[in-house]
Formats: C-alpha cells, structure tokens, sequence
C-alpha cells in the first residue's frame, strides 16, 4: 500500500529525532548523525528521504488501535559508512486523514 499526501512535520523531525538534548529522542539523533550523517543542520535531508520512501517503497500493516491503522515502511539510504534501513512509522486516523508520521529511526545496516 502506499501512503499518499502524509504530513511530516518538520517541528517533529527537528526537535525530536534529531535532537541530541531531547529525554527520548537522543539516541535517534545519535545514530542519525553517525550512520546517514544526518543533524539538526540538515533536517531537510531526513525529510527528503521520508518523502522518497513514501513514492519508492510500499506500507506494511503492522496493527490497529484506538488511534487509527499504523504502517511501517523500511527504505534503504546511502550512509556515511554504507547503506543504512530508514524504518518510519506512520499513523491514518481515518479515511479522510492524510497518514502522520510517528516516528522514524535508523534500524540497521543493510547488507
């Protein structure tokens, strides 16, 4: 499935997936700035990429609770030392809502 006309906030990615201060958040900033090469200098770039899986890459189901039907969407990124998964997790509330994104991690290299 694809995800169409998804919000990627921009305050989320910028204060809290690449925020090295942030309580929860400051391991993601760690591993984004030393795998893909990504800081808060060049957001842009994590935003990109998120676009570029949405057009590239398909949605897996992955369950449904209370806040709506959740996706996954593993996309391969060149890193600083090879080639990285950017895993991001997205959230449809209803028919009519455009996917959110709820978060998104580096989760390993890939091969």
């Amino acid at each position: 499935m694809k995800l169409h006309n998804a919000e990627i906030p921009r305050q989320k990615i910028y204060d809290y997936c690449l925020d090295p201060d942030h309580p929860g958040g400051e391991h993601k900033a760690r591993v984004f700035k030393a795998a893909p090469g990504i800081d808060q200098a060049n957001a842009q770039r994590l935003i990109d990429l998120l676009r570029e899986s949405l057009d590239v890459e398909k949605a897996e189901f992955v369950r449904e609770d209370g806040f709506g039907k959740h996706y996954r969407i593993d996309h391969e990124v060149v890193g600083l030392n090879g080639n990285e998964i950017l895993r991001s997790l997205w959230a449809v509330g209803g028919a009519k809502q455009p996917p959110r994104l709820v978060t998104c991690f580096v989760r390993r290299r890939a091969k």
